[in-house]
């Protein structure tokens, strides 16, 4: 009898799962969206982590613009990136339930308060998650909201917002702020350490919450500047945070670097240690604008995703924290907009936004290096994220 029902939980259109199998889940711009593109919501490959086969994407389940995606345990969160949300100006946030056969099940939606949200991260607890806004220039649209989460994980309408205003020195890029990342450190029990990453005002907003409360108090307003040209704009976009918490790897969206930070857990300040290129080498084309960065499971190197120069560049990461450049590796598709490792720390999978594929690497665990690369046709995939089937 538990045969039987084992095999039917991991049966799904009309196929058979395999357990054990590695399952990426891929959002996309969609059709209905705006900004717009040629995908229709979160698409599921499997991957078999045995050989490295992967089947074709199929889509598991409608959604406009879900932007970035976050896995807890049987639960999936999407940031919508949207400008309006049920008739009114706001994006919006959604909660899945994930079914043992990988399929989606809509558990709840809510407001987000803030525009275009691009970014979620969750506490340790699981009960708090937290979203970036990227906002559109209007007045309030940038900044970060906060929820709790019900026991089944849906979530609560008691959305915390907190708003953004200013400028950054680049006038076409900085008019406005706009938060592109927003992440979570348990510095102490129960009380987290929020980093809010905002491109537009050149910033990192630190915050403590207390959990019961989920209320945010701000802790330091970190002005980050290039210390060689301090005038110089560098657009901080999304961050690598260190395994113990003591390093903060900053990408710099604009002039592609990496600003290499150490962070006071206590005081939420952060000071500066190293600058470093994301590329080695010529420019490819007009410029090159760095995505996101992603650390080993094992804390011994760094990848970063190089759209313009569509490259994956490695760094191995010394014991003071600072990076050495290694080596880049082709994307194996136009402009990778997010890059992710499977929680082994064997698979890179990255998101090629324009040319509509999704490119999974094995990595070589004992240099750290790319390589049999497979690659997957999705229709304008802009981040994914690696999940187990149990």
């Amino acid at each position: 009898m538990k045969l039987i029902k084992l095999l039917s939980s991991l049966f799904f259109l009309g196929k058979v799962i395999n357990a054990g199998a590695l399952n990426v889940y891929v959002g996309s711009y969609t059709t209905d969206g705006e900004p717009s593109g040629n995908g229709n919501g979160i698409y599921q490959i499997e991957l078999n982590p045995k050989n490295g086969v992967a089947q074709a994407a199929q889509l598991a389940i409608k959604a406009t613009n879900p932007s970035y995606l976050l896995i807890n345990a049987n639960k999936l969160y999407t940031a919508n990136e949207v400008g309006e949300y049920n008739g009114e100006s706001s994006g919006f946030v959604a909660a899945y339930d994930i079914k043992p056969d990988g399929s989606l099940q809509l558990l709840n939606t809510q407001a987000s308060r803030g525009l275009y949200p691009v970014h979620l991260s969750l506490n340790k607890s699981g009960q708090q998650l937290y979203v970036a806004n990227y906002g559109s220039g209007a007045a309030g649209s940038a900044g970060i909201s906060a929820y709790n989460l019900t026991a089944d994980g849906a979530l609560e309408s008691d959305v915390k917002y907190s708003a953004y205003v200013g400028h950054g020195k680049d006038a076409s890029r900085q008019s406005s702020p706009h938060t592109h990342s927003v992440y979570v450190i348990n510095a102490q029990d129960k009380q987290d350490l929020i980093l809010a990453v905002d491109l537009g005002l050149d910033k990192v907003f630190t915050y403590h919450n207390e959990s019961k409360s989920n209320q945010l108090t701000l802790l330091a307003e970190n002005i980050i500047l290039d210390p060689q040209n301090n005038k110089l704009p560098i657009g901080p976009r999304h961050m690598a945070i260190s395994q113990d918490n003591k390093f903060i790897y900053l990408v710099d969206e604009l002039y592609s670097y990496i600003f290499v930070y150490t962070l006071d857990s206590a005081t939420g300040k952060m000071s500066f240690k190293q600058k470093i290129h994301t590329f080695n080498g010529a420019l490819k084309g007009d410029r090159n604008y760095p995505a996101n960065a992603v650390i080993s499971p094992d804390q011994r190197y760094l990848y970063v995703a190089n759209r313009g120069q569509n490259s994956i560049a490695q760094f191995s990461i010394k014991a003071n924290g600072e990076l050495v450049y290694i080596k880049e590796f082709s994307s194996e598709g136009d402009w990778p907009r997010d890059i992710a490792l499977d929680a082994s720390g064997k698979y890179l999978g990255i998101a090629n936004q324009r040319s509509d594929n999704v490119t999974i690497y094995q990595v070589n665990q004992h240099n750290g290096s790319l390589s049999k690369a497979v690659k997957i046709a999705v229709p304008t995939p802009i981040t994914l994220i690696f999940a187990n089937f149990k």
